[in-house]
């Protein structure tokens, strides 16, 4: 049913805009009705030519179950990862991109996950034995650019959101500062990148980036990995700090892209708010 509607809101736009309200309530009551007569059941969905699972719960499986969630970045993902490959999903919440690059890597590669919140982390955890996944390392930890610890804090515009959780530093925090919902252990890149080597820094193929704001704090803990990466492709969604960003990826010659989902090509872009693809090889493509 849910297809269906989706296929006549894209026949008819002016339509899809004018019941927006009215259809994002409607599937959030039936989210709700699944949920409590079907809570046991995971979702599925394809990725290429596997399937995944996930626990009905927690706001990534929601969106899913809605809608076309993240679909250009999902394609671009399932295009781009192959099997061997060293992928890193910084930020990986409820797993979704983490078991797609479990299956996409194979038994050959290796997906190491990082997700601060021990809420995200449990359903995380859930997931990836949900999908058999062995080949994933997964880390209870924020990455920063320094060792210590965290605050873990909710968007206050989206406060019962679990995809919208954000760290910063505890000095950052004061007297009228809404509670954080946990303090959280964090690392640099570099730091646990050279101990999962065994002391080397060894080359990482294609990067996962989804930290609500914390992007250049992550970007700073990671320069040894990215120089030992020559080539490095990433996905990220950037929100803070874009001249920054931008600034610092320009050091190692990177460019930058947004997936076409219809032509399924990389397509030159500006960096920005938002989610876009970052290359070190810019003149590669999607084929090779």
């Amino acid at each position: 049913m849910l297809s269906t509607a989706r296929s006549f809101g894209r026949r008819y736009p002016k339509l899809r805009v004018a019941f927006r309200p009215a259809w994002r309530l409607v599937t959030q009551l039936l989210w709700t009705f699944r949920r409590r007569l079907f809570g046991k059941w995971p979702i599925a969905f394809a990725a290429g030519r596997h399937t995944i699972l996930m626990r009905a719960k927690g706001q990534i499986a929601e969106c899913i179950w809605q809608g076309a969630f993240e679909e250009c970045e999902r394609d671009f993902v399932v295009n781009e990862i192959k099997s061997g490959m060293r992928v890193l999903n910084i930020g990986a919440n409820a797993g979704l991109y983490t078991i797609i690059a479990s299956k996409l890597v194979g038994p050959d590669g290796i997906v190491h996950a990082f997700e601060p919140s021990s809420q995200n982390f449990a359903l995380l955890n859930e997931n990836i034995k949900l999908n058999g996944c062995n080949n994933v390392v997964a880390n209870n930890v924020a990455l920063s650019n320094c060792q210590g610890k965290l605050s873990l804090n909710c968007d206050p515009l989206h406060p019962k959101s679990d995809g919208h959780f954000y760290v910063r530093r505890l000095t950052e925090n004061s007297a009228n500062s809404p509670a954080p919902i946990e303090i959280v252990p964090c690392t640099t890149l570099d730091e646990y990148w050279r101990d999962a080597c065994g002391g080397v820094i060894k080359p990482v193929e294609f990067v996962i980036i989804d930290v609500e704001g914390a992007e250049l704090s992550v970007f700073q803990g990671a320069r040894q990995t990215i120089a030992a990466s020559p080539r490095l492709a990433m996905i990220m969604e950037c929100t803070e700090h874009i001249p920054e960003i931008a600034a610092f990826l320009s050091e190692f010659g990177f460019a930058y892209f947004h997936f076409d989902l219809d032509s399924t090509r990389l397509l030159p872009t500006e960096i920005g708010r938002g989610s876009f693809v970052a290359l070190r090889e810019p003149d590669r493509t999607l084929s090779e």
